[in-house]
């Protein structure tokens, strides 16, 4: 994961400008060539087309992820340019993936204020965040509740 949002970052710092902190700037290509480096080097028991293919799969799932999330931020009345959300939204993502959160809610709320801060108000950030984390939450849980039954049968006739 953290290769694979390094990697869009890293590629989206070219097209973001002066949008993007210095510290992004160099720092996520600098995590990218780092980890793309001792993945190569290090002896890993799977062939290496397999990890750069699940990489890839990885690199190619957070570029939708941001740019869905962008789409609905600019529904929600968001100003947020694109290749900021692609520069940005991969670092949200780590920082929400950090065991401080608890279901999305935590410091992640501090990362949408300080890397979107100057493309929205603070509580217009936050309402969208909010929203979108409940909506995600929702579909989730959603998607989940056709395999309940399945899986209280299997749990009760000890087949699971």
């Amino acid at each position: 994961d953290l290769l694979s949002v390094s990697l869009v970052a890293s590629v989206a710092t070219t097209f973001a400008g002066p949008a993007v902190p210095d510290a992004v700037r160099w720092a996520a290509p600098g995590v990218s060539a780092s980890l793309l480096l001792i993945f190569m080097l290090y002896p890993v028991s799977a062939p290496r087309w397999v990890l750069l293919a699940q990489a890839a799969i990885r690199t190619a799932h957070v570029v939708l992820w941001s740019f869905v999330v962008w789409v609905a931020s600019r529904l929600f009345g968001l100003g947020i340019p694109l290749e900021v959300m692609l520069v940005n939204l991969p670092i949200i993502l780590l920082v929400q993936s950090l065991p401080i959160n608890v279901l999305g809610f935590g410091a992640v709320q501090a990362a949408w204020l300080l890397l979107f801060g100057e493309h929205s108000t603070g509580p217009e950030i936050l309402a969208f965040q909010m929203v979108w984390t409940v909506a995600v939450l929702f579909a989730v849980v959603l998607r989940g509740v056709p395999f309940v039954a399945r899986i209280t049968e299997e749990v009760r006739d000890g087949t699971s």
